[in-house]
């Protein structure tokens, strides 16, 4: 019986990784599809002004998950057979998720007296925040956490495919960008609306049960994952509106293209790390020095395949740049070359960091490790873009992951994970 409850779980598993690499892989072939498109019609100062709105409201986001992405997912889980409870931590939490969006939305207002009330970028950034109030009403962190992963990413796709065809029949030019933000609200309302029916359907949500203490009790308990994931924002969400703001929208709007084509690449080898998680982990439990080995496979294949895609995109950067985003954005490809070899240090730290150091326990050093290099990235971004625009942009970002890596590598080889005899595992 033993062995057939273990076959089921690690079905589940699997069927649940598909689901979920499904739902990240259609986020970015979806961009791929429309991106093309807006470039072209939007032009590049648009498209900057697009992409400097989309990196704020992604700042906002992160705000409002807070860290109930790990947090209330985890107590979720843990009272999945307990209905009186699960109802409480879904008004508790939405109240939470609730208050942070409206928060969000005073220092939404702060910006644009920065920028000024008349200025298009502040209309836009104003319209962005119907995308943090959709997001916010969703429960699909509800859903993962009772592990109904089907539905789910049903609700997702439905959304994100819904919008689609709005793109093309509102958003004909530059005067357009507005309802292009706009539009990106429609897909978290759509996808928002399912999840908190199927969520119903599964337990019952009514009446509503939530108390204010209850909130802050949800803030305190997701405080320090969102303070471990404000971190990675230093690096990786603020760059085009730093670039926006030092050298312009055009520039920004070049980071912008070259950055969807180096996220997308990336997205390739992020599921491989995220199915073998669990296994890896399962095997520091039951076979310690399997698990070393098992790393040290992970580690060459995955660099290997990041290696592979950094130099396609790298070579293949002036074809891609003017396919995907136009003549116009020709001036790109040096930003994509430079950022295509974050691809392959994101490959490698990938492993480095979350396979190895976070399964042994290293999240102080973690922790220090990515807040350092966020650091280096807020000082040195500054002036690169100022004198070098998106080119220079680039260089302060490989040059951030460059340190995160070498940083791991340096951590993980001191600790000499990979020469320790089985027998010392148990001092990690």
């Amino acid at each position: 019986m033993a062995v057939f409850s273990s076959i089921s779980l690690r079905n589940v598993l699997v069927r649940n990784t598909l689901l979920l690499t499904i739902m990240q892989a259609s986020q970015y072939v979806i961009a791929l599809a429309i991106m093309p498109y807006l470039s072209r019609v939007l032009g590049v100062e648009q498209f900057g002004l697009l992409g400097i709105t989309s990196d704020i409201i992604a700042l906002f986001f992160a705000f409002t998950d807070w860290g109930f992405s790990l947090s209330a997912i985890r107590e979720v889980a843990r009272n999945s057979r307990d209905p009186v409870e699960l109802r409480r931590i879904f008004w508790d939490t939405t109240a939470a998720r609730l208050l942070l969006t409206f928060v969000s939305l005073g220092a939404i207002f702060i910006i644009m007296a920065c920028i000024g009330f008349t200025s298009p970028l502040a209309l836009l950034v104003l319209c962005g925040w119907l995308q943090i109030i959709s997001y916010a009403f969703g429960a699909g962190w509800f859903l993962r956490g009772l592990e109904i992963m089907g539905p789910m990413v049903a609700a997702e796709l439905i959304g994100r495919l819904v919008f689609i065809p709005l793109f093309f029949l509102f958003v004909r030019g530059p005067a357009d960008t507005v309802y292009a933000v706009i539009i990106g609200a429609v897909g978290g309302i759509i996808s928002g609306t399912i999840t908190i029916y199927i969520a119903d359907r599964a337990t019952p949500l009514l009446p509503i049960a939530w108390t204010f203490s209850g909130a802050i009790r949800q803030l305190r308990e997701g405080s320090h994952v969102f303070l471990s994931l404000a971190s990675t924002m230093l690096y990786g969400q603020i760059n085009v509106i730093v670039l926006g703001a030092v050298a312009g929208p055009v520039q920004a709007g070049l980071l912008f293209a070259a950055q969807k084509l180096q996220r997308t690449s990336k997205s390739v080898i992020g599921p491989l790390a995220g199915a073998l998680y669990p296994r890896i982990n399962s095997l520091l439990v039951d076979d310690p020095e399997r698990a070393v080995q098992f790393m040290k496979r992970l580690l060459i294949a995955q660099g290997a395949m990041s290696f592979a895609i950094f130099v396609v995109l790298f070579v293949g950067a002036p074809y891609l740049t003017v396919i995907f985003f136009g003549a116009d954005f020709a001036a790109a490809t040096s930003a994509v070359r430079i950022l295509s070899g974050t691809v392959f240090l994101g490959g490698l730290n990938g492993v480095l960091g979350t396979q190895i150091m976070l399964a042994f326990g290293m999240q102080r050093s973690f922790m220090h490790i990515l807040v350092g290099s966020g650091l280096f990235n807020v000082v040195a971004i500054g002036p690169f873009a100022y004198f070098l625009g998106a080119t220079g942009a680039s260089i302060s970002v490989f040059l951030t992951e460059f340190i995160v890596t070498a940083s791991m590598g340096f951590v993980v080889w001191r600790a000499g994970i990979f020469s320790k005899k089985k027998a010392a595992w148990r001092d990690l």
